[in-house]
């Protein structure tokens, strides 16, 4: 807990080295494809997206720091899967439509 408040959200969670193990970004990355693109690179662009949105549910589920964060023993309630499952699911139905 200290760490993230001593290093900010950004560098313990983002980027490779952080806790989402820079899925995050790749997922940035292929939005950012998929709002530039149209047609058949965008259909493309989306099967990308559900790739990366498959790989970081993933990493929430398995990445032993998110689940120690949100079950810490300080009694400090936590919630970082939870909300970024929300979002990835908003995601998928947003590039679905």
């Amino acid at each position: 807990m200290r760490k993230i408040a001593s290093d900010g959200h950004q560098n313990i969670f983002g980027g490779a080295d952080g806790a989402l193990g820079g899925t995050d970004a790749d997922l940035f990355a292929a939005v950012a494809t998929w709002n530039a693109s149209t047609a058949e690179a965008r259909r493309s662009a989306e099967g990308d997206i559900k790739h990366c949105i498959g790989q970081l549910k993933t990493h929430l589920d398995s990445n032993t720091f998110i689940r120690l964060v949100e079950n810490n023993p300080f009694g400090t309630s936590l919630q970082i899967s939870q909300p970024l499952n929300s979002v990835l699911s908003e995601i998928e139905s947003q590039i679905a439509t």
